[in-house]
Order: C-alpha cells, then sequence, then structure tokens
C-alpha cells in the first residue's frame, strides 16, 4: 500500500531543505541518484541538553524542540533511513540489511544542505555514547536553523491547542 516507509524514533525529526515536501523526497532523491537506493540515510544532527537552552524562549517553553535548537552539525553518527519497501527484504534501526539484487542498497544523503537532514533530540550525550564520542560530538556546535525556521509557527498552534485545553 506504500512505496515509502521513514524508519525513525520519537525522539527524532527529519526534515527536508529547500520547503520540499516529505513525501516528495524520496521521489528527488532517486532522480538524484543514478542507482536506485533501498534505503536513503540521512544523516544526524544531534540536539543534546549538554549545549543548553536556546536564549529567548520563554515564547516556547513548551516547545522542547524549539528550546534545544542548539546541535552538533549533521553526523553519520546513527543516520536514519527512508526505505523503498519494495526492494527491502529486511531493516535495522538504521538502515537496509538484506536486499533482493545486490546491485541496490543503502545511499548515504550527505549533501544536508541541499536535502535535509534527521533531527535527533536525545537529552544528555553521555547517556547516549561514550565520553570520548561525547568530546567529539559536543565540541562544536550551531543554532539549527532548520529547528527555528519553524518557531513562530509552531509557538501560535501550541499556544491555541493550550487554550483549547484550558491549560494557559
Amino acid at each position: 500500500q506504500y512505496e515509502n516507509i521513514l524508519f525513525i524514533d520519537l525522539d527524532e525529526v527529519l526534515i527536508p531543505s529547500n520547503s520540499v515536501p516529505l513525501p516528495q523526497l524520496p521521489k528527488l532523491l532517486r532522480k538524484y541518484y543514478p542507482k536506485r537506493a533501498v534505503g536513503l540515510m540521512f544523516l544526524t544532527a544531534w540536539h543534546f541538553t549538554d549545549f543548553g537552552d536556546y536564549t529567548n524562549v520563554d515564547d516556547a517553553k513548551h516547545l522542547y524542540m524549539i528550546r534545544h535548537a542548539k546541535a552538533t552539525p549533521p553526523l553519520d553518527a546513527q543516520p536514519k533511513s527512508i526505505v523503498n519497501v519494495d526492494l527491502a527484504v529486511t531493516v535495522n534501526f538504521h538502515g537496509v540489511k538484506l536486499v533482493p539484487d545486490k546491485n541496490y542498497g543503502n545511499i548515504k544523503v550527505t549533501d544536508w544542505k541541499k536535502f535535509g537532514y534527521l533531527h535527533h533530540f536525545r537529552g544528555s550525550c553521555i547517556g547516549k555514547f561514550s565520553k570520548q564520542d561525547c568530546k567529539n560530538y559536543t565540541s562544536t556546535h550551531r543554532e539549527d536553523k532548520m529547528i527555528l525556521k519553524h518557531r513562530t509557527e509552531l509557538t501560535i498552534r501550541v499556544q491555541k491547542m493550550l487554550q483549547y485545553l484550558k491549560l494557559t
């Protein structure tokens, strides 16, 4: 019934770049790559609480992703996939494991500025990675403009919902 599945966790979100609608992203990528990919693997920007809250979040205190808009640059550390279900036999948490044709497989989408990347909101780095990896991953972070791009719209919608539920 479906051509693709997006294989991510609840604390992750895939945001395409350049306002490409998410359902259109696999079609665009499969045209871009001459060899048909079964798994389109996206790099991960880690939004660790180690970076502290993003400044000026009074209007977005209910929005965890906005509060934690600081992130690593997109890394090849646990990428996640959009999987073509017609060509996959088995998948795991990060990509396709078994395909019926050895000419097909996983392709890493490394041009994240053009296509997008995964945002992983994981709490503290040390709870997920080794001390050395955390030292490397947390040495550089940035304001994640892809998350902040949706701040105003999300804040308005959440405030409306909180008012509707009489939680404000």
